[in-house]
């Protein structure tokens, strides 16, 4: 290479898009660089200022609502559940629902009797009896279907998981709500 072509080839050089801090990046794409950096930073103080907003200005949202009453719910239940006197307690109140089921399959018969005697076509006493009858045994039902599930304890991980999804769904709801706020603050429309 002479001296002459090497001048060229600087002359070409300065004649190209500059390059900027030892990077091949053009000038066209570190503008585009700086901006984005800029937009991001713009976008970390908003959320920054939106995470600042108590989530106490979103409780009359229905959907906040919603969501925190599932929160509560599962907390309950996962708390209880991880609870072993609640196994104890369950117990005590099947043995308890089956004695009222049984005075009540006691004075059932009587009732059906003391139907018949009034001349009753509606047999209003009995009935309200097999209506109780059918109320006990389905929640005899029930009370043994939660002591068994709190004995086996097969669902305490999917209710922690669900707990935890719930409040990762609510913690976005909030979120996304004080976005939308600080938006409806600056006049920005979403």
């Amino acid at each position: 290479m002479t001296i002459r072509s090497a001048v060229v080839s600087n002359d070409r050089r300065t004649n190209e898009e500059p390059r900027y801090a030892g990077s091949t990046v053009s000038k066209t794409g570190y503008q585009m660089m700086i901006e984005r950096q800029e937009a991001n930073a713009e976008q970390i103080a908003r959320a920054r200022r939106a995470a600042e907003l108590p989530d106490s200005l979103f409780v009359d949202h229905p959907e906040v609502q919603r969501l925190q009453a599932l929160v509560a719910q599962r907390e309950n239940r996962v708390r209880l559940m991880n609870d072993g006197q609640q196994v104890l307690l369950i117990r005590g109140r099947i043995e308890a629902l089956r004695a009222k089921l049984q005075q009540k399959q006691d004075e059932i018969e009587g009732a059906a009797l003391d139907d018949a005697f009034d001349e009753s076509q509606a047999y209003e006493r009995s009935y309200a009896l097999s209506e109780d009858i059918r109320r006990l045994e389905l929640s005899i039902k029930s009370a043994e279907l939660a002591h068994k599930v709190l004995t086996t304890n097969t669902m305490a991980p999917r209710q922690s998981e669900l707990l935890r999804a719930e409040r990762n769904q609510l913690a976005s709801l909030l979120k996304m709500l004080k976005l939308e706020h600080l938006d409806g603050e600056n006049g920005v429309t979403p």
